[in-house]
């Protein structure tokens, strides 16, 4: 710490954006009061294990707010090694669903420790040569992101492993590439999503030709380029197979929810209904008839923000909404402004870590999105999910406190 003690930095890094750290606990006290009001009357275990979660990630988060990013910029590849290591013990525990390591009576979620650690790890890749951008960096990264992405796709977690990698994408934007580059990067992703229907992959096609020529790239890269894309097209029927009849029924029912009303359907229907009913000022705190109905489905996890809505109504959605986008502007501001490489790619990687959780769940819950099971960080019940949160806010302040450091 330089000389300094843990106080004075700990103190230098609360002080240091003290809008994001209010708009941060304002979140978090939000998160405690809904998590009451979900889980009441006869599930308040749930809410006393959500408090115990904080007072775990309070360490955690002043870790992150005092350490040196020197160090986490030598031990970043060290740390994702051991999460790689925790996917891999999770994909050989057995059982039908492999999400979780359980410790007796402790458990935690390998794939969030996987996006903190991406997050540190990606960056340190990205900057170890500050100010030029090479194509080993850039393959290592990818190479990096889509290993762990795809330990999580096996387990199978398809929304958590869809997140890792646009967490990844995220970051990879702030690389200093041109807008060109960036697009025939992606050009792959965007090609498995184009070629679900025939016309659209076509037209998308031969504007990705477009590109190529316009950017004047060589001869040689040209053909792989559009190799690649054609190939990964191709392959678009074999992923789909690859995915598990739930999470097949789960987009063919964002189409139309309705067509299994009982089934798939049955928590967007829910969730949108409740959502609704809470009109423009909500039934109340504590007076959710659905939610205590238990009509809305995992009320305490994926679907808390229904529960905002039905009992603070538009008002009380729209303050949250309003809330989290300050917050999201707070943490963006940061890594914007922040001198260093390294520095700036850890701060993108933390807004893009918030912004794709609230935009994904917000969405689900709306019935705007697929349901691919995502928490509302601070908000939802996840002890593992919260810990990672509130190390992210505490990285998030340091980050700020060294704002003017070239690292």
């Amino acid at each position: 710490m330089n000389g300094k003690n843990f106080f004075s930095v700990l103190k230098e890094s609360l002080t240091s954006d003290k809008n994001l750290l209010i708009s941060g606990i304002a979140l978090i006290l939000f998160g405690i009061a809904t998590q009451f009001t979900a889980n009441y009357p006869d599930a308040l275990v749930y809410f006393k294990k959500h408090l115990l979660y904080i007072a775990i990630g309070i360490p955690f988060f002043l870790f992150f707010a005092t350490v040196e990013l020197k160090f986490i910029l030598r031990y970043s590849m060290i740390l994702h090694i051991i999460s790689i290591i925790l996917l891999i013990i999770v994909l050989l525990s057995g059982g039908r669903v492999h999400r979780w390591i359980y410790l007796g009576n402790f458990q935690f979620q390998p794939s969030e420790i996987a996006k903190l650690t991406l997050i540190v790890f990606i960056p340190r890749l990205l900057s170890r040569k500050p100010g030029i951008y090479t194509l080993r960096d850039s393959t290592m990264s990818f190479l990096v992101a889509g290993i762990t992405a795809g330990f999580v796709l096996i387990e199978p977690d398809f929304g958590t492993a869809v997140i890792i990698f646009l967490i990844f994408m995220g970051i990879y934007s702030g690389y200093g590439l041109s807008q060109s580059t960036f697009f025939l990067i992606i050009s792959p992703l965007l090609s498995v999503i184009f070629s679900f229907h025939i016309v659209t992959y076509t037209v998308f096609f031969v504007f990705l030709i477009g590109v190529v020529l316009a950017s004047r790239r060589k001869f040689i890269l040209t053909i792989i380029l559009l190799l690649l894309n054609i190939g990964v097209g191709l392959t678009t029927p074999v992923l789909w197979n690859m995915l598990k009849p739930y999470q097949k029924a789960r987009l063919l029912v964002f189409l139309n929810p309705y067509k299994d009303p009982t089934g798939s359907g049955w928590h967007i229907i829910q969730s949108k209904i409740s959502i609704g009913s809470g009109g423009l000022l909500g039934k109340g705190y504590l007076k959710g008839q659905l939610k205590t109905l238990k009509f809305i489905p995992m009320k305490n996890t994926d679907f808390v923000f229904s529960v905002i809505g039905e009992e603070l109504g538009f008002i009380g959605t729209f303050l949250l909404i309003a809330l989290y986008t300050y917050f999201l502007i707070r943490v963006l501001d940061v890594a914007l402004k922040s001198r260093g490489r390294f520095t700036r790619l850890i701060g993108l990687g933390i807004f893009f870590y918030f912004f794709f959780h609230f935009v994904v769940n917000v969405g689900m819950c709306l019935g705007l999105l697929p349901v691919v099971g995502l928490p509302l960080p601070f908000l939802s019940y996840g002890g593992t999910n919260l810990v990672i949160s509130l190390s992210l806010l505490g990285l998030m302040l340091n980050l700020k406190r060294n704002q003017y450091e070239y690292i």
